[in-house]
């Protein structure tokens, strides 16, 4: 559990809202993406990691058939039956409880009584760090736990989570995103990335520990959200994109398997265009991620970084003037190696690669980058570094 998160704190304010101890704690990450933007929804390949920021829950199991649910965030709570779930999250009176009671309905059969939950979070709402993936594993992985102690799952569980986590925020949310954050919630490993084939689920863990560099979140503090933006519309122009190249190229089942050569055949539909060119050469940086990684060239990963960012910004047009502004200012900072906004965009996060372990280095970045964002924008950044962890789990209490 990240160190922010106060346990005891929290167990006193467990007892306050429900008049008794928790009996467990369970802990979800959230997920930075180092690369690979926007392209889990068209069959590409991307390399997102859990870190040690996330959610927790502590519970309680009821004797009754009530299901009481509270966040140390959030000024409500929702209290409702079990046997009355309704049956879309817009009917709910706190909307952040729609990604919690998707997953409870999703896996009723397991629930055999109700049971209160007091969550709390150190990932800002909003922000590109899948704070409604996490809350959803999370909820989906207590619902199964919930009557087994010592409860585990294994690879196969967890993959069937992470889909049954997209399955409810596309049906029951009605954000129409693709698999990588929740399979990153549910299958993050210590000091690993994910390298996840989203057309195949086909996925390997890349090392991502040094003793030379550090990742570094960058919070806009613009936030938005998924289904008010154009992210949807985005996912509808590739898919427009692609029945455009595949009337004369059939063969190509998924926009990033298009090569570059034929995404001529969009030159009459210029956004189209360059919203397949970001897809499409999105996906090879990935690949050369990956073996710059493998090799020990970080450089030309942080250059990869700056690369993808100016690919979301100027072809897929999903930054914005804050995320811009993060990005630029980040790099002009020496001990910086590559930056970009990750996450959905139009607002929310941006990383960056610092070569350098040293807590002072890494001070005089945050200082150094959060007064030049604060007088270029009049928006206060948080800016932190992060690394990389385990997926859900339960915790000892």
């Amino acid at each position: 559990m990240a160190v922010t998160l106060d346990r005891s704190r929290l167990i006193e304010r467990f007892q306050s809202e429900f008049g008794a101890k928790p009996q467990r704690v369970f802990f979800a990450p959230g997920r930075i993406n180092l690369i690979g933007e926007h392209i889990d929804y068209l069959g590409g390949t991307v390399l997102p990691a859990a870190i040690d920021r996330g959610i927790v829950a502590f519970l309680r199991r009821r004797d009754d058939r009530m299901l009481r649910l509270r966040s140390v965030e959030q000024p409500n709570g929702v209290d409702i039956n079990l046997d009355a779930l309704p049956d879309r999250a817009d009917a709910l009176p706190e909307s952040w409880s729609g990604y919690a009671i998707g997953m409870i309905r999703m896996y009723l059969r397991n629930v055999s009584s109700g049971f209160d939950v007091l969550f709390a979070s150190n990932l800002p709402v909003g922000s590109g760090l899948s704070s409604s993936a996490a809350l959803e594993v999370l909820t989906g992985y207590i619902a199964q736990a919930l009557s087994i102690e010592d409860f585990a799952m294994n690879e196969k569980q967890r993959i069937q989570l992470a889909l049954d986590a997209q399955s409810i925020e596309n049906r029951y949310i009605g954000v129409q995103c693709g698999i990588m954050d929740q399979f990153a919630v549910a299958m993050g490993r210590k000091d690993h990335a994910l390298h996840l084939n989203t057309e195949t689920l086909d996925y390997r863990y890349i090392p991502f520990k040094s003793d030379r560099h550090t990742i570094v979140v960058m919070n806009s503090n613009r936030p938005r959200k998924l289904s008010e933006s154009k992210y949807n519309e985005r996912r509808a122009q590739c898919d427009e994109a692609l029945s455009l190249i595949q009337r004369l190229r059939p063969q190509y089942e998924n926009l990033v398997a298009v090569p570059e050569e034929d995404l001529n055949i969009l030159s009459a539909e210029p956004i189209l265009f360059r919203r397949a060119r970001h897809a499409v050469t999105e996906n090879l940086r990935v690949t050369e991620a990956i073996a710059a990684l493998s090799a020990g060239h970080i450089e030309r990963f942080g250059a990869l970084l700056d690369e993808s960012h100016r690919s979301l910004r100027d072809d897929y047009e999903v930054s914005c003037f804050e995320l811009d502004s993060l990005q630029e200012i980040s790099r002009a900072h020496p001990a910086c190696i590559g930056s970009r906004m990750t996450g959905a965009g139009f607002g929310g996060c941006a990383i960056a690669l610092l070569e350098t372990v040293d807590p002072a280095v890494v001070l005089d970045f945050a200082e150094t980058v959060g007064a030049a964002y604060r007088k270029a924008t009049d928006f206060s950044a948080d800016i932190f570094a992060v690394q990389l962890m385990d997926g859900v789990h339960e915790e000892v209490l």
